[in-house]
């Protein structure tokens, strides 16, 4: 499995769709690979991040400029906090 291949399925896995084989192949490549890791750490984060925002039920993320520059710098300083720990 290549690196591309893990980045478009890291979606499936966090939304547990992935099959028990495909399931088994993704995370042997996410152990081998620290970029793949490091990649799902940071989608992982930004479904989490949606996923409580008390804004979301009534601003949509694309029609809210300054939302998405909050959204932005939360992102960058977890990838931050992320790569120091």
């Amino acid at each position: 499995m290549t690196c591309k291949e893990v980045e478009k399925w890291i979606p499936l896995f966090l939304r547990d769709d992935l099959d028990t084989d495909d399931l088994r192949e993704f995370m042997e490549h996410i152990d081998k690979c620290e970029e793949c890791r490091e990649e799902l750490s940071i989608q992982f984060l930004d479904t989490e991040m949606l996923s409580w925002h008390p804004l979301k039920p009534f601003v949509h993320t694309s029609q809210c400029f300054w939302y998405r520059k909050v959204w932005q710098g939360w992102r960058q300083a977890m990838y931050l906090i992320y790569k120091m720990s």
